[in-house]
């Protein structure tokens, strides 16, 4: 009777390592997949940021652009003879 209840100890205890072991390796599959997502978002976000500035630079030299476009030159006035009524009839 007591071979029978050492041995049922000692089942339970190898099965709670086995189950501790194999709850550790999920713990460190999840730490890592988190790190990689942590990299991924690191390198998306400097991707992002790089974007970021080159479209204010292209805003900002589009706007130098429009600002010192020279405006067309007003083409010079014809002067037309008029008639005008010098005389009063």
């Amino acid at each position: 009777m007591a071979q029978k209840t050492v041995e049922r100890r000692q089942k339970r205890m190898i099965k709670n390592r086995e189950s501790a072991a194999r709850s550790r390796a999920r713990k460190q599959a999840y730490t890592n997949e988190l790190e990689n997502k942590i990299s991924r978002l690191e390198e998306e976000i400097e991707h992002l940021k790089e974007l970021k500035e080159a479209g204010e630079r292209q805003q900002q030299l589009r706007r130098h652009a429009v600002l010192y476009m020279p405006q067309p030159e007003a083409e010079p006035k014809q002067y037309q003879l008029r008639r005008v009524n010098s005389a009063s009839f």
